[in-house]
């Protein structure tokens, strides 16, 4: 394995990472330094003491995008081909082949999850929970073209077959509705699965949160339809994008600015049929 390891300046002097925790900074770059010649890392224990990060700086970096984490605690640095490329003669395949299988590269050479493994519910965050490390995962559930998800079981509360919303969880309520055969919306999420996952994770930050009653969403159609809305205006992977960083700066709600930002700074959008729109 190399010695030595580079970085490019698109990530390092972006505004995205200097505005990061100082100490969040420092753990990137350990995890770098200490990753195998394909960009992924078993120590991230070591790392956080040695750049005294917290569990919260990991946090920060899945949230971010900054790296990827699978099931067994290893990571990837998403950004890691931009900087790092080895002559063939000299690059050691990674030992974590089967978790390398599970990404494909894009063109501009960053990593990211396979179509297929989002589709079928690969957990991602830190799933740590040795020494002490809390556990932080996010419940991807799968997609077709059929459901958004299969494991939405939860019977109405109060008997009947009324579901109330106000006695569910927001995660609970977005698969109720996006499991509603007849719901228009249902197919847009069905097709654009990068996106629901970034949804879903999104209520999920919002149940966490408190006070519960400033955090609930009364009016899921309404998101949903901004959230479509947004794709076609600012492109979904800027869409994406600001609902990853407004859950990194702790807002409460989603700051689509920063998709707009994302547009104007990588000129990109995507076309959305709106006819999925509920009216």
């Amino acid at each position: 394995m190399a010695e030595k390891r580079m970085f490019t300046k698109k990530v390092t002097d972006s505004d995205e990472f200097v505005s990061l925790p100082s100490s969040a900074q420092a753990l990137y770059l350990h995890l770098c330094m200490a990753a195998d010649d394909d960009g992924f890392n078993n120590q991230v224990q070591l790392a956080m003491y040695k750049s005294h990060a917290s569990a919260d700086d990991v946090k920060v970096l899945l949230a971010k995008r900054y790296i990827i984490q699978f099931e067994n605690g290893v990571i990837v640095i998403k950004h890691w081909r931009m900087s790092n490329a080895l002559r063939k003669d000299r690059h050691i395949d990674t030992t974590y082949q089967d978790e390398f299988k599970m990404l494909k590269i894009k063109d501009n050479g960053v990593y990211t999850l396979s179509d297929n493994l989002v589709a079928n519910g690969l957990p991602m965050g830190c799933q740590m929970v040795a020494n002490g490390l809390p556990q932080i995962s996010i419940d991807n559930s799968s997609i077709d073209k059929n459901s958004i998800v299969e494991d939405n079981n939860t019977p109405p509360v109060g008997g009947g077959n009324t579901w109330d919303t106000s006695k569910h969880t927001n995660v609970e309520n977005l698969k109720h509705i996006l499991n509603t055969k007849e719901y228009q919306q249902t197919q847009f999420f069905a097709d654009h699965r990068d996106v629901y996952n970034a949804v879903q994770e999104w209520m999920a930050y919002k149940d966490r949160r408190k006070p519960k009653r400033d955090n609930h969403y009364t009016d899921m159609d309404k998101f949903l339809n901004t959230v479509i809305r947004k794709c076609d205006e600012y492109g979904t992977d800027n869409v994406i994008n600001a609902i990853n960083d407004t859950m990194g700066a702790g807002y409460q709600g989603v700051v689509w600015d920063y998709a707009a930002k994302g547009k104007k700074a990588n000129g990109n959008s995507d076309d959305c049929d709106l006819s999925y729109l509920v009216v």
